[in-house]
C-alpha cells in the first residue's frame, strides 16, 4: 500500500474505498508537487490522484474540524462532519475561479453544521 493511500484510509476510516482499484485504470502521474497550490491539487484530486485528498486534508482539516467543533459542540460529531466535508470535496464542482478552497470549505462546513443542528431540533 502505498503512502497516499495510508492517509487517504486515515480520514475515511468509516468508509470503504478502493484507492488501488482506481489506481489500476487511471494512468500514472507526475508526483505531487509539496508547493502544488489548493487549485491544483483539486485539479490532481478530480484527475485521479487520490495523494491530493490527503495533501488537502493535512492543510485544510483544523479549519474544518475546528470550526465544526465551535459549531456543533460535540466532538464526536465534528470528527463525522470533517470526514463528511473532505468526501464530498472529492465528488465536488468546486471552482478555484470563484474563490480560494479555504473558503469553499468554510462555507460547506457551515451549511452542513447548521443542516445537522436543524436536525436535532
Amino acid at each position: 500500500m502505498a503512502s497516499g493511500d495510508v492517509s487517504a484510509h486515515y480520514f475515511l476510516k468509516n468508509r470503504t474505498v478502493n484507492v488501488s482499484a482506481w489506481r489500476s485504470v487511471v494512468p500514472k502521474r507526475q508526483p505531487l508537487r509539496p508547493d502544488a497550490s489548493d487549485a491544483e491539487l483539486f485539479a490532481a484530486l478530480q484527475a485521479g490522484q487520490t495523494e491530493a485528498l490527503a495533501v488537502l486534508y493535512d492543510r485544510h482539516a483544523s479549519l474544518v474540524y475546528g470550526l465544526a467543533c465551535h459549531l456543533l459542540q460535540r466532538v464526536g460529531e465534528a470528527e463525522d462532519l470533517t470526514q463528511d466535508i473532505f468526501l464530498a470535496l472529492s465528488r465536488s464542482t468546486y471552482d478555484p475561479r470563484r474563490g480560494s478552497l479555504r473558503t469553499f470549505l468554510t462555507v460547506l462546513t457551515r451549511s452542513r453544521s447548521l443542516d445537522r443542528l436543524r436536525s436535532r431540533q
